[in-house]
């Protein structure tokens, strides 16, 4: 991931041999994001807030309905559609 800037990244927040939450702040150091969704068979409220007021677009409780799995892509296709509207008319503004 130090090489690459993924468009999304889908996790869990547990790893053997870690701490609980330890992965986020290694991503949210390590590299920019702007897309985590975090996938967990538990999180505790605390760290849910945590990580949405951090800048996850979402978190699921596993396991996943492809249902609910669709409605966040949606969501996040979205947002990325609005943000590259106001990109090319910012571009456009300006190139005048």
């Amino acid at each position: 991931l130090e090489k690459t800037t993924p468009y999304l990244v889908v996790t869990d927040l547990f790893f053997k041999d870690m701490e609980e939450g330890e992965i986020w702040n290694k991503l949210k150091e390590n590299i920019h994001i702007e897309n985590i969704l975090i996938v967990s068979p538990k999180i505790s409220n605390e760290l849910g807030t945590k990580v949405m007021r951090e800048g996850a677009i979402d978190y699921i409780i596993a396991p996943v309905e492809k249902e609910q799995l669709k409605l966040i892509l949606a969501k996040l296709k979205l947002k990325n559609k609005k943000i590259f509207s106001h990109y090319r008319e910012f571009i456009t503004r300006n190139q005048k």
